[in-house]
């Protein structure tokens, strides 16, 4: 009997239709014989659903950097190391799209902080004081979707890094 259940169960073939079966199944993937967080810092992780729309592409709460095309933050200097953040409110009220671009970012994908690049560098017209990278509390985000909505604002030079071809190449 047990046989014959076996046989029947190989000839029908097995579909799944669900959203559980077509949702991303995300994974740390192995390099170097070691788990990839050692050298993962921003715990990039990849979508191994071959079923899922985003297979293969890459999740995680931070690594994506960018730059303000205009001055969009004042922050006063900081000393090299310290950690300055911020958030959708303090970009400038007379930037009102670009403002509202970031805070749909967070009705979209979640709770996030602005944390500056350099927060020794101030300045409207310095290079490196419009440098941010944008870090998400909470479940890992889809990082390409992130990227792709980051370019329709006033930002440039989005950077998403470490990316995995560079972490597992």
């Amino acid at each position: 009997m047990k046989k014959l259940l076996m046989a029947l169960l190989c000839l029908v073939p097995i579909t799944c239709n669900s959203v559980f079966c077509q949702s991303p199944q995300l994974y740390f993937p192995v390099t170097n014989n070691s788990v990839a967080g050692t050298f993962n810092a921003d715990n990039l992780m990849i979508d191994s659903n071959a079923l899922s729309s985003t297979y293969n592409d890459e999740y995680g709460n931070s690594g994506i950097y960018f730059k303000f095309v205009d001055y969009a933050i004042d922050i006063s200097k900081q000393a090299t190391h310290a950690n300055v953040t911020a958030n959708w409110q303090s970009i400038s009220p007379s930037l009102a799209s670009l403002r509202n671009s970031f805070q749909s970012f967070e009705t979209e994908f979640g709770d996030y902080y602005l944390r500056k690049i350099s927060p020794h560098i101030t300045g409207a017209n310095v290079t490196g004081a419009n440098t941010y990278e944008i870090v998400f509390y909470g479940a890992p985000v889809h990082l390409k979707s992130v990227s792709n909505a980051l370019a329709t604002t006033n930002v440039t030079h989005i950077k998403v890094s470490p990316s995995f071809g560079q972490l597992l190449g």
